[in-house]
């Protein structure tokens, strides 16, 4: 999900936690547990992944739209919020290693 010198710097952040030895096995866990660490250390890079549900006037769940920082990077709407925040890591990666490169 990450790449280049956003991964490297992650997994040194990723060994300051206080958690299981997750850097040898993190692509083994749960999603949802991946996903959380990652906006953590997006966080402590001051990239910051949001999603927002998006309802009918009825009242009715529509579909969630992605956000980084404070900028809505899309509108498409994903289904589930766990789709949205896939599509947000890969962009905040891409932000990062983009960072990094200056």
């Amino acid at each position: 999900m990450i790449t280049d010198k956003c991964k490297s710097d992650f997994e040194v952040w990723l060994k300051e936690q206080p958690v299981a030895p997750y850097v040898q096995m993190f692509d083994s866990i749960p999603l949802i547990v991946q996903q959380s660490y990652l906006l953590q250390f997006f966080d402590a890079a001051n990239i910051y992944i949001d999603t927002f549900a998006t309802f009918e006037l009825d009242g009715d769940f529509s579909y969630f739209d992605l956000w980084i920082n404070t900028e809505c990077v899309t509108n498409k709407g994903f289904k589930t919020r766990e789709e949205a925040l896939t599509e947000g890591i890969k962009l905040a990666n891409e932000i990062y290693n983009k960072n990094a490169d200056r």
